[in-house]
């Protein structure tokens, strides 16, 4: 409904009928714009952000209140009361239409309680005040920290408690409950949130009061989120070491030969009940001991008390007197919960030894090899190597040694051939070798040669070849004849067997033997010596 304003009447002193006509007369436009007057009022309640329904109009009227409908008017509203610092948006100036301003596009940021407007309009009596109105927040779009973490102790509640708040589109509390969660960032690679992670908002504002973060690091965030809800990212936050309580191995002692400073240096680190270490200065030296001795009864030498430097003790030099399995060791200092290490072995020294049951067997055959293993316990594995004559290094056995250390295996000789034994070595024993144990091959050829000019005879078995042939002399001297063997392939210092024979009485009949050893050259060369006259100018012939 327009509101129209009348001109108070002057009281006069004027006769009963005078009175009464002014009083029934009616008041008359002027047609001059002179003040502003609300005709619709702003809304009971707003929501902020969101444009007032239905729009607020502002009337130009005349000194009668007569609304002015051909003098277009310049209006303006502005905001008082309510909360400090909101702003009113789409206020104008609004050129006025047949005497009306309409704000269509009027919205407010800030929630707040009763708000007014005024009306302006240049040359004109401003309306002083609208009727009162209230702000009430919109839909919750974001979040946002409120009280930021700050630096803390490992383990240790975040103080203040952190606050997020839930937020509509204008930056307004939402109070209707919405479930935030909290995440950690940054930091230490592997750090956790501890505490209640997730709290239901309250009159807008979602409070954490029992955070804790126990991995030291600097550059820390907090991450906050919630259904449908756009999230915020906290500023960052340092966590420092809480006081020193226990001792941690860093650097693990080793397995170690007998006798040898354990490498790399054993070291343990002063840290707070989390694990954090902790570089202040300890009050005190830090000592280490064995604290499990194997049944060899190893003892530990070396500087084993030392103090910590930024957090650490190193220890350098230290050494144990004999070889066994599982010893462990304990660090220890006044008032701190002690370590004990990771279980460790010194490692004893072994020796492999190498024998064949001979070093000359005939091609074909068999030699047996038996490789002995000592200062080694169950579960010892030794590798047996062969390399023929010409060939290439192959295992040819490999398993664990028997009661006695022994690894036994049969290999066939068709070349000469080298063996080896070997020990790879484990957490507890030195890797350990035995002598090259060389075997020959004994070239078994069943050949002949008669007396007669320098053609030589051969014959093949087993990948060899035998030639025969001899140097032609008179048999009536001594020193002759001289026969020749030529092997191939090549089997230098391997022996040949020859066997001296004579035709006579119509059958070959044995004359004499003799061994001979294989040159560089393949050959080995005898010289039959006989001293009878049986066989002068008789056929002769050799076997090898």
């Amino acid at each position: 409904m327009r509101a129209h304003r009348t001109l108070p009447l002057a009281l006069v002193v004027l006769t009963t009928t005078l009175t009464s006509l002014l009083a029934a007369a009616p008041a008359r436009a002027d047609g001059v714009a002179d003040h502003l007057g609300f005709d619709q009022q702003p809304p009971a309640s707003v929501t902020a952000g969101l444009a007032f329904s239905p729009a607020v109009t502002v009337d130009v009227l005349d000194s009668t209140g007569a609304l002015v409908t051909d003098q277009p008017k310049d209006v303006t509203l502005t905001l008082s009361g309510g909360t400090v610092g909101a702003t009113l948006g789409g206020a104008g100036p609004v050129t006025s239409v047949n005497g009306v301003a309409t704000f269509n596009n009027l919205t407010m940021d800030k929630v707040g309680t009763a708000y007014q407007l005024t009306a302006t309009a240049a040359g004109l009596t401003p309306d002083p005040l609208s009727d009162s109105f209230d702000v009430q927040p919109g839909d919750a779009t974001h979040l946002a920290f409120d009280q930021q973490p700050t630096d803390v102790m490992a383990g240790e509640d975040i103080t203040p408690s952190v606050t997020v708040q839930v937020l509509d589109a204008e930056g307004n509390p939402v109070t209707t409950p919405v479930d935030v969660s909290l995440a950690l960032s940054g930091g230490t690679a592997g750090a956790t949130l501890g505490g209640t992670t997730t709290r239901t908002s309250s009159a807008g504002v979602a409070t954490f009061d029992d955070l804790t973060v126990k991995k030291v690091g600097n550059g820390y965030q907090l991450t906050a989120a919630a259904s449908g809800l756009v999230g915020d990212t906290s500023a960052g936050f340092d966590v420092r070491a809480a006081a020193a309580a226990i001792l941690g191995f860093s650097q693990q002692p080793t397995s170690t030969p007998v006798g040898e400073v354990i490498q790399p240096a054993i070291t343990v680190d002063v840290e707070d009940a989390y694990g954090n270490l902790v570089t202040t200065p300890l009050a005190g030296r830090v000592t280490i001991a064995i604290d499990h001795r194997p049944p060899s009864n190893g003892a530990l030498h070396g500087n084993k008390k030392r103090r910590a430097v930024a957090g650490q003790v190193r220890f350098t030099d230290l050494w144990i007197d004999k070889p066994g399995t599982g010893y462990t060791l304990r660090a220890s200092a006044l008032g701190l919960t002690p370590a004990v290490s990771d279980p460790f072995n010194i490692k004893g020294h072994t020796t492999v030894t190498l024998s064949a049951a001979t070093h000359l067997v005939t091609v074909g055959q068999k030699v047996r090899l038996v490789a002995h293993l000592s200062n080694c316990l169950d579960g010892c594995d030794l590798t047996i190597y062969q390399t023929p004559f010409g060939g290439s290094k192959t295992p040819i056995a490999s398993g664990h040694v028997d009661a006695n250390g022994n690894l036994v295996t049969l290999a066939t000789m068709n070349r000469n051939s080298t063996f080896v034994a070997q020990f790879a070595g484990d957490s507890r024993y030195l890797p350990a070798k035995s002598d090259i144990v060389a075997v020959n091959a004994h070239v078994l050829i069943l050949d002949f040669l008669e007396k007669g000019g320098g053609n030589g005879y051969y014959d093949t078995k087993n990948g060899y070849r035998l030639f025969h042939y001899h140097s032609a002399c008179p048999q009536d001297g001594l020193g002759c004849p001289m026969f020749h063997g030529q092997v191939t392939p090549i089997l230098e210092g391997a022996h040949l067997s020859f066997g001296l024979q004579a035709f006579s009485g119509g059958r070959w009949q044995a004359v004499s033997t003799t061994i001979a050893t294989i040159g560089p050259d393949g050959i080995a060369s005898v010289v039959w010596i006989y001293g009878g006259t049986s066989v002068k100018g008789v056929p002769l012939r050799t076997r090898s």
